[in-house]
């Protein structure tokens, strides 16, 4: 069987960084194709699932999605819709459903000025505060995982470490 494994990076990571390094020189070792999505610029979840999704539609053999932090959550909407043509899924420290916890760390006071000005400075100690858009946040909220089941029928792996802050 031809696998094509398709890898999604965080929010603030990129496509060639050391996790699907690792893991493209043991997929490529196993013959399996390898293509990392490049979502650098592309802030909305929305627009990443268009992107992957227009993706997988181009690949005519097996697909194993891998998504990290962000890129598990994008591959995990694009699981849902397309569930009958993923073969499997590994998430690393798959962060579905984030932009709710960092909206209820807001004060109500806060989150009226973040939907006035539009985007706010995010606090994180390990990469310093990062800007993020009301319509990020909003497109999170319009795109919750956690509320209810997912139909997934492949095989899934979730890898989280238990010292991670973030998710």
């Amino acid at each position: 069987m031809s696998l094509c494994v398709i890898f999604s990076h965080g929010q603030e990571s990129g496509p060639w960084g050391t996790k699907i390094t690792a893991m493209s020189d043991v997929a490529r070792k196993m013959n399996c194709e390898v293509i990392s999505i490049d979502y650098r610029g592309i802030k909305s979840p929305c627009d990443r699932v268009k992107k992957l999704s227009k993706e997988i539609a181009n690949i005519s053999t097996s697909v194993l999605l891998v998504g990290s932090s962000m890129g598990g959550w994008v591959s995990l909407l694009v699981l849902r819709k397309n569930f009958n043509d993923i073969s499997g899924f590994i998430g690393i420290a798959s962060a579905p459903d984030f932009t709710v916890s960092e909206w209820l760390k807001l004060s109500a006071d806060e989150q009226k000025e973040f939907i006035k000005k539009g985007s706010i400075l995010f606090p994180d100690d390990d990469h310093g505060a990062y800007e993020v858009s009301y319509k990020f946040v909003n497109d999170g909220f319009n795109n919750l995982l956690l509320d209810k089941e997912i139909n997934i029928s492949c095989p899934i792996r979730l890898l989280h470490g238990r010292l991670d802050k973030v998710v």
